[in-house]
C-alpha cells in the first residue's frame, strides 16, 4: 500500500490514505474455509470431481489465510481526493 499511495501523491492526489481491510477479508476467508470443510466431511453426494476442487479450494484458502496473518497480504482501498 505505501507504494500505491506514493505513487498516488506523486502524480497528484492529495488526502492519499489507505483503508486497511484485511481483517475483514480475513473473516471472509474464515468463514469460506468453516463452509468448505463442512461440505469436504458431510457432503459424500458429491462426485469426485467436485471433492477435489474443494480441496484445492480449501488449501487456497489457507494460504490466503496464511499469508494474511504473517503480514505478506493486505487488502483495501485507496482514498483520495483530486485537486
Amino acid at each position: 500500500p505505501s507504494q500505491v499511495i506514493k505513487t498516488c501523491e506523486e502524480v497528484g492526489f492529495k488526502d492519499v490514505k489507505f483503508i486497511n481491510l484485511t481483517t475483514d477479508l480475513r473473516i471472509s476467508f474464515q468463514l469460506m474455509l468453516k463452509k468448505v470443510t463442512f461440505v469436504l466431511e458431510h457432503g459424500d453426494s458429491h462426485p469426485n470431481s467436485s471433492r477435489v476442487l474443494l480441496m484445492n479450494y480449501r488449501d487456497s484458502i489457507c494460504r490466503r489465510i496464511t499469508q494474511i496473518e504473517r503480514g505478506v497480504f493486505k487488502w483495501g482501498v485507496i482514498h483520495a481526493r483530486k485537486p
